[in-house]
């Protein structure tokens, strides 16, 4: 398992600093190979209980080809340990410390969508999908207090894997591909695009090209790889308006498998370098969905306890237990919300297909739906 140790770096003194802006301390997680994780889960809750937003994993990003990756299975085995133990401390009935469980995992997702590479922020993603699984089954068992549902409340408003994911594609991958082109030699271009191993007649022709490749071949790949960034992401994914443009991806995806079925110069790097954003910006859309409806959530219960029922329509939470509902950022409307009985509800999205199916998300239907209680 791990270790997390903490190392300071103190600012630097009034004198030797140009800007008069104070910069916090830094306070860096360091992972190591040979303690126990609840090491780390206590370092981490050091960290957000002194209120350090800048706490970082210690990663080295020299270059795209050395930099330091995440340890994926790792956090995401640490945020489910969390999560179960979150639940069972929740059945016992100490809340406050399945409380500091989820505490932990929002720790560890901040942590990730922090660096600068699109797998931390995926990674980022992934963990604040786990978090909710304890939040859920405190909300439906009600046990969360009025205090912890409004910190989870003000937490989760603060959330914008949009951002997270859109500055990770322009400092990670869109920096990164820039470099190689423009940085490496064509040796050095074969081990990052090819292999040195593989004997398919695409890998001896990618290598032999590699190898040859005049510098106008590096510049028309980075033309097509930012065209590509350009019309499916960066403009079918608005950070500011919380909105996303499925139908614009899905066509530039289609797009974009069409234009690589024939291997180009123009191409030829270009077509290794980019991720699969359709599959990315699914699963981003879905989880900033299900954070957003745990927002709606918390402003539900705590109306639903002040007055023994939940609301007729969202717009009665404002601006008593909410000042701005979260809307489905899908269409860019409110969720669709109907109240079913006085202690029962329905909140849904209509999800990846922009299609209304009522809220069901099974047979062919994909509406994302708030989980009902048992």
């Amino acid at each position: 398992m791990a270790k997390a140790q903490i190392s300071e770096q103190s600012n630097p003194s009034s004198e030797n600093r140009t800007t008069k802006t104070r910069k916090p301390m830094l306070c860096r997680l360091r992972l190591r190979s040979f303690a126990p994780a609840s090491q780390l889960v206590a370092t981490s809750m050091n960290c957000d209980q002194q209120a350090r937003p800048y706490a970082r994993f210690e990663f080295v990003y020299p270059d795209p080809i050395s930099a330091d990756v995440p340890n994926f299975i790792f956090l995401r085995e640490l945020a489910q340990l969390e999560s179960i133990h979150g639940v069972a401390t929740l059945q016992s009935g100490d809340t406050e410390m399945a409380f500091g469980d989820v505490r932990v995992i929002h720790r560890l997702a901040e942590a990730c969508l922090q660096e600068p590479t699109l797998v931390s922020a995926m990674i980022g993603v992934a963990l604040h999908g786990l978090a909710l699984q304890c939040f859920w089954e405190g909300w439906t068992d009600r046990r969360w207090t009025e205090a912890q549902l409004t910190e989870f409340q003000n937490r989760l408003e603060r959330v914008n894997l949009f951002a997270n994911t859109k500055r990770a594609i322009r400092w990670g991958e869109q920096a990164g591909f820039t470099y190689l082109m423009e940085k490496i030699s064509n040796e050095d271009l074969i081990s990052v695009f090819s292999g040195a191993g593989g004997t398919g007649l695409q890998d001896r022709v990618v290598r032999f090209l590699s190898l040859h490749s005049p510098r106008s071949w590096r510049y028309q790949n980075l033309l097509f790889y930012n065209r590509v960034l350009d019309e499916m992401a960066f403009q079918n994914l608005d950070e500011t308006a919380m909105r996303i443009f499925p139908t614009n991806i899905e066509n530039g995806s289609s797009s974009f498998e069409r234009s690589i079925t024939m291997l180009r110069p123009s191409n030829l790097f270009a077509m290794r370098a980019l991720p699969n954003f359709r599959k990315a910006f699914a699963s981003v859309t879905r989880n900033q969905t299900s954070i957003s409806q745990a927002v709606v959530v918390c402003a539900l219960e705590r109306f639903r306890r002040q007055h023994n029922r939940y609301p007729e329509s969202l717009t009665e939470l404002t601006p008593a237990f909410i000042m701005r509902v979260p809307h489905d950022v899908v269409t860019g409307q409110r969720f669709i919300y109907q109240r079913e009985e006085e202690d029962r509800f329905k909140l849904y999205s209509v999800g990846w297909n922009e299609k209304d199916d009522g809220g069901l998300s099974n047979d062919g239907h994909d509406d994302w739906a708030w989980p009902l209680r048992k």
